[in-house]
């Protein structure tokens, strides 16, 4: 199972295995995005309890009281029954399995926070491919999750058990028991009773978009499209002001370099991506950007007019508007002398991982059908008489 396990992870193993790790300030972001306390409980109930968001203010109202409070002990109680429950039931192996992944799951999650473990997670956030997954810490309680689901779930039966072997009386409670119970995990959470109604909806892009679009696409010229203000995240007028990442990225065809910086108050996580950390310390530098494009490998400058977009403008002197709307303008620079080229993991071990697990998946929709055709629930079988007939003897031969 474990070599399934790790073959089934390759297509990201290998190419985070290749790429040196990132430089960057591991330590801020290990504080900005540890798990933190959103409930009375403190961090270690917050994350035995499922949240621990680092961004406490996004925390499903509610949890911040202390009136769920016994709701979760008595969800923490049928966990503890059910596990009693399951040593019986399931084989050792697998219930023991379920157990470590919980365990390593709260662990992780909780080790940002734990002065003994902290220099730890630094060393692994600076020194393994792919150690950056460690800074938000919260996501790990997902290890968990299952344990106190399957303990829940098997403790709510062995409860409705016990109470339908009573009188008549309790088998009435039972029945009770039963619709109440399972509902009970909504009190950890009660503002999401209704999941997220009103709450998510979808936007449009604006027409001018769909114009810039067009007009990058008649150029022949290559060269990526300088997407400002230099911000990874920016409200819309057309989300209704809310704020998003860098939506630029996914619509146009043109190679887009916006920041991605993540901006936390004060301080700054500098950019992982290196065309954009190129790119940004032209930007930041309070230029004129004109004479920097060619260089840098970028055609057009997309000036959003949202957020701090008035201060941007004398940046673009000299560069050709030939797109100016009422949410965006276009600019169009010299042609790019080069297109900057960075280093990328090389393509044989990465197609040869996505092999591994395209063979993977084939095996195993194979050993389904397999199955599923060979099962004896799908074997049609022809009735058969308990009893067969008995031949009878008669005068001019038997029938």
């Amino acid at each position: 199972m474990g070599g399934i396990a790790v073959a089934s992870n390759l297509p990201w193993l290998i190419p985070s295995l290749l790429r040196p790790p990132q430089p960057g300030p591991a330590s801020l972001g290990l504080a900005a995005f540890r798990a933190r306390a959103d409930s009375p409980l403190g961090l270690i109930g917050s994350l035995l309890s499922l949240g621990g968001l680092w961004r406490t203010d996004l925390a499903p109202p509610g949890r911040a009281g202390w009136w769920w409070i016994p709701a979760f002990a008595l969800i923490l109680a049928f966990v503890v029954l059910g596990w009693m429950a399951l040593r019986r039931r399931w084989p050792a192996g697998v219930s023991w399995g379920l157990l470590a992944a919980g365990l390593l799951g709260f662990f992780l999650a909780a080790a940002p926070s734990l002065p003994g473990a902290r220099p730890a997670v630094l060393w692994m956030i600076r020194t393994l491919p792919g150690g950056a997954m460690f800074r938000d810490s919260q996501k790990f309680v997902m290890l968990l999750a299952p344990g106190l689901a399957v303990g829940f779930g098997l403790g709510i039966e062995v409860a409705l058990g016990a109470l339908a072997s009573r009188a008549t009386s309790s088998r009435r409670w039972s029945g009770l028991a039963a619709v109440a119970l399972p509902i009970l995990p909504v009190a950890l959470a009660p503002s999401l009773a209704w999941g997220a109604a009103g709450r998510l909806s979808t936007a449009g892009y604006p027409p001018s978009w769909t114009a810039a679009q067009r007009t990058m696409s008649a150029d022949p010229v290559p060269g990526a499209v300088l997407a400002l203000p230099w911000h990874a995240y920016l409200p819309f007028i057309w989300n209704h002001g809310r704020v998003v990442h860098q939506p630029a990225l996914e619509y146009f065809t043109r190679p887009v370099v916006a920041s991605s910086a993540l901006e936390l108050g004060q301080a700054t996580i500098p950019d992982e991506d290196p065309w954009s950390a190129l790119a940004g310390a032209v930007v930041l530098d309070g230029g004129p950007l004109e004479a920097h494009l060619p260089s840098l490998g970028v055609r057009y400058v997309l000036l959003f007019k949202e957020a701090d977009w008035p201060a941007l403008r004398p940046r673009t002197a000299g560069l050709v508007p030939v797109l100016d709307t009422g949410d965006l303008v276009l600019y169009r620079g010299p042609p790019p002398t080069r297109v900057p080229s960075f280093p990328r993991p090389p393509a044989i071990p990465v197609l040869a991982a996505d092999a591994v697990f395209a063979v993977l998946v084939a095996v195993a929709a194979l050993q389904v059908r397999r199955r599923r055709l060979g099962s004896p629930a799908l074997t049609a079988k022809l009735p058969q008489s308990k009893n067969p007939p008995s031949t009878r003897a008669h005068k001019g031969g038997s029938v």
